[in-house]
C-alpha cells in the first residue's frame, strides 16, 4: 500500500465512527480524535476560526448541545492529499 492508502485505511473509518457518535451527541469520540498538541486550528466551526486546543474543545462542547440526532448519514470522501499533514475533504448528507 502507499502511504496515502495506509492513512485512508486507518483514518477514514475512525472519522466515520467519530461523526456517527457526534450526530448522537457523543462528544468524547470527537475530542479523542483531535490533537491536543499545538498548533491546533478549526476553520468554520460556527463561523469562527479557533486557534488553540482549548478553544477548539470549547467550541465542540458548545456545538454538541445543538446537535439534532439523526438516524444515518452518508459520508463521501471527495479528495485526499498526500504529504504531511494529511488532509481529507468530505461531504455529509444527514437524515433525521
Amino acid at each position: 500500500m502507499t502511504d496515502l492508502a495506509d492513512f485512508l485505511a486507518t483514518a477514514l473509518p475512525r472519522q466515520v465512527e467519530t461523526e456517527s457518535a457526534w450526530h448522537q451527541r457523543d462528544l468524547d469520540a470527537r475530542l479523542a480524535l483531535w490533537s491536543t498538541r499545538e498548533p491546533v486550528t478549526l476553520f468554520g466551526g460556527g463561523g469562527a476560526c479557533e486557534s488553540s486546543s482549548d478553544e477548539v474543545r470549547r467550541n465542540f462542547r458548545t456545538a454538541v448541545t445543538g446537535i439534532v440526532p439523526c438516524r444515518s448519514f452518508d459520508y463521501d470522501l471527495v479528495a485526499a492529499g498526500g504529504g504531511p499533514p494529511r488532509r481529507l475533504r468530505r461531504t455529509r448528507r444527514l437524515r433525521s
